[in-house]
Protein backbone atom coordinates (compact mmCIF):
# COMPACT_ATOMS: atom_id res chain seq x y z
CA UNK A 1 0.00 0.00 0.00
CA UNK A 2 1.30 3.44 -0.88
CA UNK A 3 1.02 6.14 1.74
CA UNK A 4 0.80 9.90 1.56
CA UNK A 5 4.23 11.56 1.31
CA UNK A 6 5.57 13.48 4.29
CA UNK A 7 5.34 16.87 2.58
CA UNK A 8 1.66 16.47 1.79
CA UNK A 9 0.92 15.04 5.23
CA UNK A 10 2.68 17.96 6.89
CA UNK A 11 0.72 20.35 4.68
CA UNK A 12 -2.63 18.81 5.58
CA UNK A 13 -1.84 18.63 9.29
CA UNK A 14 -0.47 22.14 9.14
CA UNK A 15 -3.78 23.42 7.81
CA UNK A 16 -5.60 21.55 10.58
CA UNK A 17 -3.29 22.97 13.20
CA UNK A 18 -3.74 26.44 11.74
CA UNK A 19 -7.50 26.08 11.90
CA UNK A 20 -7.29 24.99 15.53
CA UNK A 21 -4.99 27.86 16.38
CA UNK A 22 -7.37 30.39 14.82
CA UNK A 23 -10.15 29.10 17.06
CA UNK A 24 -8.08 29.50 20.21
CA UNK A 25 -6.61 25.98 20.40
CA UNK A 26 -2.99 25.41 21.35
CA UNK A 27 -2.73 22.09 19.46
CA UNK A 28 -0.01 21.61 16.81
CA UNK A 29 0.63 19.18 13.95
CA UNK A 30 3.23 17.30 15.99
CA UNK A 31 1.16 17.37 19.19
CA UNK A 32 -1.57 15.08 20.45
CA UNK A 33 -4.46 17.14 19.07
CA UNK A 34 -7.64 15.22 18.32
CA UNK A 35 -8.32 14.73 14.61
CA UNK A 36 -11.81 15.88 13.73
CA UNK A 37 -14.09 14.14 11.24
CA UNK A 38 -13.37 16.82 8.62
CA UNK A 39 -9.60 16.47 9.13
CA UNK A 40 -9.89 12.70 8.75
CA UNK A 41 -11.68 13.07 5.42
CA UNK A 42 -9.10 15.62 4.26
CA UNK A 43 -6.25 13.23 5.08
CA UNK A 44 -8.00 10.33 3.35
CA UNK A 45 -8.65 12.39 0.22
CA UNK A 46 -5.05 13.60 0.14
CA UNK A 47 -3.82 10.03 0.49
CA UNK A 48 -5.92 8.91 -2.48
CA UNK A 49 -4.68 11.82 -4.62
CA UNK A 50 -1.03 11.13 -3.81
CA UNK A 51 -0.93 7.35 -4.08
CA UNK A 52 1.40 5.69 -6.56
CA UNK A 53 -0.70 4.74 -9.65
CA UNK A 54 1.46 1.63 -10.09
CA UNK A 55 0.82 0.61 -6.49
CA UNK A 56 -2.67 1.75 -5.60
CA UNK A 57 -4.00 1.57 -2.07
CA UNK A 58 -5.00 -1.88 -0.92
CA UNK A 59 -8.80 -2.24 -1.00
CA UNK A 60 -8.98 -3.76 2.47
CA UNK A 61 -7.06 -0.81 3.93
CA UNK A 62 -9.30 1.66 2.14
CA UNK A 63 -12.46 -0.06 3.41
CA UNK A 64 -10.98 -0.17 6.91
CA UNK A 65 -10.43 3.59 6.93
CA UNK A 66 -13.94 4.22 5.64
CA UNK A 67 -15.27 1.97 8.39
CA UNK A 68 -13.39 4.03 10.96
CA UNK A 69 -14.99 7.31 9.90
CA UNK A 70 -18.38 5.56 9.70
CA UNK A 71 -17.94 4.34 13.29
CA UNK A 72 -17.02 7.83 14.47
CA UNK A 73 -20.09 9.29 12.75
CA UNK A 74 -22.28 6.58 14.30
CA UNK A 75 -20.97 7.30 17.78
CA UNK A 76 -21.56 11.02 17.33
CA UNK A 77 -25.11 10.34 16.16
CA UNK A 78 -25.73 8.03 19.13
CA UNK A 79 -24.45 10.66 21.53
CA UNK A 80 -26.81 13.24 20.00
CA UNK A 81 -29.74 10.81 20.37
CA UNK A 82 -28.87 10.08 24.01
CA UNK A 83 -28.66 13.80 24.80
CA UNK A 84 -32.08 14.35 23.19
CA UNK A 85 -33.55 11.43 25.17
CA UNK A 86 -32.05 12.74 28.41
CA UNK A 87 -33.55 16.17 27.76
CA UNK A 88 -36.94 14.60 27.05
CA UNK A 89 -36.84 12.53 30.25
CA UNK A 90 -35.89 15.59 32.29
CA UNK A 91 -38.83 17.51 30.82
CA UNK A 92 -41.22 14.68 31.72
CA UNK A 93 -39.83 14.51 35.27
CA UNK A 94 -40.23 18.27 35.62
CA UNK A 95 -43.90 18.05 34.65
CA UNK A 96 -44.44 15.19 37.11
CA UNK A 97 -42.65 17.09 39.87
CA UNK A 98 -44.72 20.23 39.21
CA UNK A 99 -47.86 18.22 39.98
CA UNK A 100 -46.48 17.54 43.47
CA UNK A 101 -46.43 21.20 44.52
CA UNK A 102 -48.69 21.56 47.55
CA UNK A 103 -48.71 17.82 48.28
CA UNK A 104 -47.05 16.09 51.22
CA UNK A 105 -44.17 13.76 50.36
CA UNK A 106 -42.32 11.32 52.58
CA UNK A 107 -38.52 11.52 52.49
CA UNK A 108 -35.59 10.07 54.41
CA UNK A 109 -33.67 12.14 56.92
CA UNK A 110 -35.61 11.77 60.15
CA UNK A 111 -37.21 15.21 60.08
CA UNK A 112 -40.76 16.35 59.31
CA UNK A 113 -42.61 19.64 59.09
CA UNK A 114 -45.70 20.52 61.11
CA UNK A 115 -47.89 23.35 59.88
CA UNK A 116 -49.73 25.65 62.28
CA UNK A 117 -53.14 24.08 61.59
CA UNK A 118 -52.32 20.54 60.47
CA UNK A 119 -50.94 17.19 61.52
CA UNK A 120 -47.38 16.03 61.07
CA UNK A 121 -46.85 12.79 59.23
CA UNK A 122 -43.97 10.36 59.28
CA UNK A 123 -42.97 6.73 59.00
CA UNK A 124 -40.48 4.23 60.38
CA UNK A 125 -38.81 1.33 58.62
CA UNK A 126 -39.45 -1.50 61.05
CA UNK A 127 -36.66 -4.06 60.90
CA UNK A 128 -38.42 -6.82 62.86
CA UNK A 129 -41.78 -7.61 64.41
CA UNK A 130 -42.10 -5.93 67.80
CA UNK A 131 -43.37 -2.97 69.80
CA UNK A 132 -42.59 0.30 68.01
CA UNK A 133 -42.23 3.59 69.85
CA UNK A 134 -41.67 7.01 68.28
CA UNK A 135 -40.23 10.12 69.91
CA UNK A 136 -40.75 13.60 68.43
CA UNK A 137 -38.18 16.26 69.32
CA UNK A 138 -38.14 20.02 68.80
CA UNK A 139 -35.30 22.12 67.37
CA UNK A 140 -33.70 22.29 70.83
CA UNK A 141 -33.52 18.50 71.10
CA UNK A 142 -36.27 18.28 73.72
CA UNK A 143 -38.78 15.42 73.62
CA UNK A 144 -42.23 16.92 73.05
CA UNK A 145 -44.28 13.82 72.23
CA UNK A 146 -44.01 10.05 72.70
CA UNK A 147 -46.09 7.81 70.43
CA UNK A 148 -46.68 4.14 71.09
CA UNK A 149 -47.50 2.44 67.78
CA UNK A 150 -47.94 -0.97 69.39
CA UNK A 151 -46.73 -4.23 67.90
CA UNK A 152 -45.92 -3.84 64.22
CA UNK A 153 -44.77 -6.26 61.56
CA UNK A 154 -41.52 -5.57 59.72
CA UNK A 155 -41.77 -3.02 56.91
CA UNK A 156 -42.72 0.62 56.51
CA UNK A 157 -45.04 1.84 59.30
CA UNK A 158 -46.78 5.19 58.77
CA UNK A 159 -48.02 7.39 61.60
CA UNK A 160 -49.41 10.89 62.17
CA UNK A 161 -49.12 13.36 65.05
CA UNK A 162 -51.92 15.79 65.85
CA UNK A 163 -49.53 18.32 67.38
CA UNK A 164 -50.43 17.74 71.03
CA UNK A 165 -47.47 17.49 73.40
CA UNK A 166 -47.00 15.14 76.36
CA UNK A 167 -47.74 18.12 78.63
CA UNK A 168 -51.10 18.74 76.94
CA UNK A 169 -50.09 21.82 74.98
CA UNK A 170 -50.20 22.29 71.22
CA UNK A 171 -46.83 22.31 69.49
CA UNK A 172 -45.91 25.26 67.31
CA UNK A 173 -45.41 25.02 63.59
CA UNK A 174 -41.93 24.07 62.52
CA UNK A 175 -39.49 21.29 61.83
CA UNK A 176 -39.29 18.35 64.23
CA UNK A 177 -36.96 15.36 64.50
CA UNK A 178 -38.27 11.80 64.59
CA UNK A 179 -36.56 8.96 66.44
CA UNK A 180 -37.93 5.43 66.78
CA UNK A 181 -37.12 2.05 68.30
CA UNK A 182 -38.55 -1.45 68.11
CA UNK A 183 -38.45 -3.80 71.09
CA UNK A 184 -38.49 -7.50 70.32
CA UNK A 185 -39.42 -10.50 72.45
CA UNK A 186 -35.92 -10.46 73.95
CA UNK A 187 -36.61 -7.01 75.45
CA UNK A 188 -33.84 -5.37 73.44
CA UNK A 189 -34.63 -2.01 71.82
CA UNK A 190 -33.23 -1.34 68.33
CA UNK A 191 -33.11 2.05 66.63
CA UNK A 192 -35.07 2.32 63.37
CA UNK A 193 -34.70 4.36 60.21
CA UNK A 194 -37.25 7.18 60.15
CA UNK A 195 -38.92 9.25 57.42
CA UNK A 196 -40.64 12.61 57.63
CA UNK A 197 -43.21 14.37 55.50
CA UNK A 198 -43.31 17.95 54.28
CA UNK A 199 -45.25 19.87 51.60
CA UNK A 200 -43.57 20.49 48.25
CA UNK A 201 -43.08 24.25 47.86
CA UNK A 202 -41.42 24.33 44.44
CA UNK A 203 -39.41 22.55 41.77
CA UNK A 204 -35.92 23.29 40.46
CA UNK A 205 -34.11 21.87 37.42
CA UNK A 206 -30.31 22.00 37.10
CA UNK A 207 -27.89 19.78 35.16
CA UNK A 208 -30.74 17.49 34.07
CA UNK A 209 -31.63 16.85 37.73
CA UNK A 210 -35.09 17.62 39.12
CA UNK A 211 -35.08 18.83 42.73
CA UNK A 212 -38.04 19.38 45.06
CA UNK A 213 -38.01 22.32 47.49
CA UNK A 214 -39.67 21.17 50.72
CA UNK A 215 -41.14 23.46 53.36
CA UNK A 216 -39.00 23.29 56.49
CA UNK A 217 -36.69 20.58 55.12
CA UNK A 218 -33.70 20.33 52.81
CA UNK A 219 -34.36 20.00 49.09
CA UNK A 220 -34.40 16.45 47.71
CA UNK A 221 -34.21 14.92 44.26
CA UNK A 222 -37.39 13.51 42.75
CA UNK A 223 -35.96 10.00 43.17
CA UNK A 224 -35.60 10.66 46.92
CA UNK A 225 -39.37 10.64 47.48
CA UNK A 226 -40.44 7.47 49.34
CA UNK A 227 -44.20 8.14 49.28
CA UNK A 228 -46.68 10.76 48.08
CA UNK A 229 -49.10 11.14 50.97
CA UNK A 230 -51.69 13.64 49.74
Amino acid sequence: MSTIDNATLASVLGKSAGTSASSGSSSSASGSSEVSQQNFLTLLTAQLKNQDPTKPMDNSQFVSQLAQISTVSGIQGLQTSIEALSSSLTSNQTLQAANLVGHQVLVAGGQAYKSADGQMQGAVQNSASGAVKVGIYNAGGELVKSLDLGTQASGLVNFSWDGSTDSGDTAAAGTYTIKATVTGSDGKATALTTYGAAPVAGVEVANNTVTLDLTGLSAVSLSGVRQILQ
